[in-house]
């Protein structure tokens, strides 16, 4: 942020109170009682800053930045375009979502803005010139958030999706974006297609979009995803560039969820940090940890988490509550994977409203949560590590794992097999590699490989996005290796098969020849629970076993998910054999050689189980000279930190699933809290933390 320290913090919205001095007195005290010192405000307030069209009224957030900074509490200020007011929504409809089934949104919700409409645009610019003049030079705003969880998708509160807005301003955007990719009509037929079906079209205004509630093309379903994801990271980059001439000189961010639809890599471009919200409970925690190795190497600047729970969520009822230490390990992660801020969602209970029963840091009479002496041990264990986690930085293992939101999207529009969900898949993989000591760094098609000694691509269908093939095949020649697939490869940039080889790249680099690719399992999903490795449903083709032959393991188990299967030259090493039925003799898995230094390429054609991974991404590590991560027990993460000058320097542990763990110490080491020299097998108790240096 603006200040090199660490910042706890909590969302604040003082206008539902009526800027009461009372209660942001009160506010104020238990802030510092429990050592917070960030809020988070304006984010929902476009009504009360401007009440009238061009009416600006500032004052009372001023006031409440000043209070807060005299009392030593920084804020982050946010731009307020997910609730545009009445006074503009009511005199200009078309500001709002045009749904696909020809309905606007109605005013009274939120994100109910069509972030395309050249008036909202006009009115959201205004407003955020007008902030950025006045809080601009605070020395007590340390960031700027802008807008508040930005997402393609429009979901109604029982759930019903949509695809996103369809009204004229949007079509027009659209069908310039196909004008401009295809310059033909007959190109976007070709590229999709669309002779099948009779889909053809002859003016790009003919392209209708893809409805939920119809059965659409891929190809158009993909391109249509993608076009609204572009249009939200659009009017977020305005709003950073508005902000930044007229005088905003600290980090800017927008706060995004853990879901891949809106690409971070094109909403993050025009910012300085990756914000981040979740809400992962005591049962999933482990997953957030995907999310932390992700946004960490997308920007210089830590990133800060904007949201969490800190007792329980809900909005009109609630969702249960978070059990005693929760908070503590849930807060202390982000520091600990390499983030500067963590804020809670929110900090005074609403008294009213859709979201009335979410709690908060103290409720709406202004008593703390019965958790609330956890944010003292939180405020303690930052003091007293604080300058190793500000001096350290999160361990670069030499492995990494790709993300792609373009991936995401591709899958949403063809799953290809049944049980093929993008997001759960790679958090299944992500799990059974970072529980078993290898832990990857995650990065996009635009992350810089040559940090890098192993990368695993794993459902990633189309590598051309962002230039990525041609790098990765000279990252290999180089001497990386690559861990390909499975379903990577598969998908042209359109969505659509490659017409001459079931794979773009992989047989023409390998000389490997793909003869049959069958799903290996009908329906029922089989993700990798990834806490045992165990099956969530094991329902696959018994024909379909494979023998695994990975250095001196030497097992069988069934293809999970898709079964591709190879025909090698004797350049290429199988890994995996099918044992029986129609596949049989043929490889699932393979190492070929690329280049001469020792670069090369492991390409899967079925989904490991996570032991199997585990042992594929061993032997690249052991090729490659990278080693694995401390010895823990399944429940406990070791994140192992360095100097400046890469220097180990220690490492943060962390039990993550409110049990028993230990883990085993490389070295002697001293416990930064105790003083107390720590080595060998530590015990950890249910949601504690040991930082050693």
């Amino acid at each position: 942020m603006g200040n090199k320290q660490l910042y706890l913090g909590a969302a604040y919205y003082p206008e539902v109170w009526y800027f009461d001095a009372k209660v942001i007195d009160e506010d104020i005290k238990y802030m510092k009682e429990g050592g917070f010192n960030l809020v988070r405000m304006a984010e929902f307030a476009w009504s009360t800053m401007e009440p009238r069209d061009g009416v600006f009224e500032f004052d009372d957030f001023y006031a409440v930045v000043d209070r807060m900074y005299a009392n030593g509490i920084f804020t982050v200020m946010c731009t307020p375009s997910a609730t545009s007011p009445s006074w503009l929504t009511l005199r200009n409809e078309e500001t709002l979502v045009l749904c696909e089934d020809g309905t606007r949104f109605q005013h009274g919700s939120r994100r109910h803005g069509c972030s395309n409409s050249p008036i909202l645009r006009k009115y959201t610019n205004r407003i955020v010139k007008e902030m950025a003049k006045k809080f601009g030079s605070h020395p007590g705003v340390v960031g700027w958030q802008i807008d508040n969880e930005i997402y393609p998708h429009i979901r109604d509160v029982v759930g019903n999706a949509d695809r996103g807005c369809t009204c004229p301003v949007c079509m027009d955007l659209f069908y310039k974006r196909l004008e401009d990719k295809f310059i033909t009509p007959e190109q976007m037929n070709r590229a999709w297609h669309l002779r099948l079906w009779s889909q053809e079209y002859y003016s790009f205004r003919d392209v209708p979009p893809p409805r939920s509630r119809t059965w659409m093309n891929p190809s158009l379903v993909t391109e249509w995803n993608n076009f609204r994801s572009d249009s939200n990271a659009e009017f977020v980059a305005e709003q950073a560039d508005t902000l930044r001439e007229n005088g905003v000189t600290v980090p800017i961010g927008t706060d995004m969820m853990p879901m891949g639809g809106q690409s971070y890599t094109e909403t993050n471009r025009n910012l300085d940090v990756v914000q981040f919200n979740h809400y992962h409970s005591s049962d999933n925690l482990w997953e957030v940890c995907f999310w932390y190795d992700y946004i960490r190497g997308l920007k210089r600047e830590p990133f800060w988490v904007m949201e969490t729970d800190y007792s329980y969520a809900g909005s009109t009822a609630t969702h249960g509550y978070q059990p005693p230490g929760y908070t503590r390990i849930n807060t202390m992660l982000p520091y600990a994977m390499g983030g500067a801020a963590n804020c809670y969602w929110l900090w005074r209970a609403h008294p009213a409203g859709h979201e009335l029963m979410f709690g908060g840091v103290i409720n709406t009479h202004g008593r703390p949560q019965y958790n609330f002496d956890e944010s003292k041990e939180i405020t303690a264990l930052l003091k007293g590590a604080g300058e190793f986690l500000l001096d350290t930085a999160v361990k670069n293992t030499g492995f990494a794992m790709t993300y792609s939101g373009r991936a995401w999207t591709m899958f949403e529009g063809q799953a290809v097999s049944g049980a093929m969900k993008y997001q759960p898949r790679i958090n299944a993989a992500y799990g059974a590699l970072f529980r078993a000591g290898l832990r990857p760094s995650v990065i996009d098609e635009e992350g810089d490989l040559a940090q890098y000694k192993v990368i695993y691509s794993p459902f990633m269908p189309c590598i051309e996005e962002y230039g990525f093939a041609a790098r990765i095949i000279r990252w290999m020649k180089d001497g990386g290796i690559w861990i390909a697939g499975p379903l990577t490869d598969i998908r042209n940039p359109h969505g659509a098969k490659y017409e001459h080889t079931p794979l773009g790249y992989l047989e023409e680099l390998t000389g490997a020849y793909l003869k049959y690719g069958v799903p290996a399992r009908n329906n029922a999903d089989d993700v990798d629970q990834a806490i045992s490795g165990a099956y969530a449903q094991p329902l696959i083709m018994s024909a379909a076993k494979v023998k695994w032959d990975i250095g001196d393991y030497h097992g069988e188990e069934a293809a999970r998910l898709w079964a591709d299967a190879f025909e090698l030259p004797d350049r290429c090493r199988p890994l995996g054999i099918y044992g029986s039925g129609p596949l049989q003799g043929l490889a699932a898995a393979f190492s070929a050689p690329v280049g001469d230094k020792g670069g090369g390429v492991i390409v899967l054609g079925t989904n490991p189980s996570a032991q199997t991974l585990a042992r594929i991404v061993s032997l690249a590590f052991t090729k490659k000279g990278l080693e694995k991560g401390p010895e823990t027990s399944p429940n406990v993460l070791a994140i192992e930190r360095v100097t400046s000058d890469g220097k180990d320097a220690g490492m943060i542990v962390l039990e993550i699933e409110m049990k028993e763990g230990y883990v085993i110490l490389p070295r002697p080491m001293k416990n930064i809290m105790t003083g107390e020299a720590v080595e060998g097998r530590v015990e950890m108790e249910p949601y504690s933390v040991l930082i050693a240096e």
